[in-house]
């Protein structure tokens, strides 16, 4: 049996553990809950410096935790996984339908630490217009990140 790694490369291979409906409210509240978060983002920095370091967190830095209470635990795999259609309007409807409105593809995972998330084409050659690292301040230190403001004249 083959192995899928939770990383950007294979997000669109893995199934969203969430209806649309739930996926775009995890999706709004996560933002709006960790608005101290810091966020790398394409197309602000190169595409290729923001996927290396959201593979590099998704491969080694995710924490989940299984109650407030509990300690924070070391994941390779996210709490969930959201994907809905989102359009230009900024409203959302179903991915997992025959018949599909246009739009494009949000998609995501996220721990409790952070949240990555990419916004692409509803095509074939999944063209990437956002990908977004959202991270707590603690895993910034620990992943010894620049502050993402350094990252944007490269």
């Amino acid at each position: 049996m083959d192995r899928i790694l939770y990383n950007i490369d294979s997000l669109h291979l893995i199934d969203s553990t969430y209806h649309e409906d739930d996926s775009y409210y995890i999706f709004n509240n996560y933002l709006s809950q960790n608005s101290s978060y810091l966020k790398y983002s394409y197309p602000d920095i190169r595409q290729d410096i923001v996927t290396s370091i959201a593979n590099d967190f998704c491969l080694f830095s995710g924490k989940i935790k299984e109650s407030p209470t509990s300690p924070s635990v070391h994941s390779f795999f996210p709490l969930g996984v959201i994907r809905f259609m989102l359009h230009q309007d900024l409203s959302f409807s179903e991915y997992y339908t025959p018949r599909r409105k246009s739009g494009w593809v949000l998609e995501g995972y996220y721990w409790t630490n952070a949240m990555v998330y990419q916004i692409r084409d509803d095509s074939s050659d999944f063209s990437v217009h956002e990908l977004t690292l959202f991270v707590d301040q603690v895993s910034v230190k620990l992943l010894n990140l620049k502050d993402p403001s350094s990252y944007v004249s490269l």
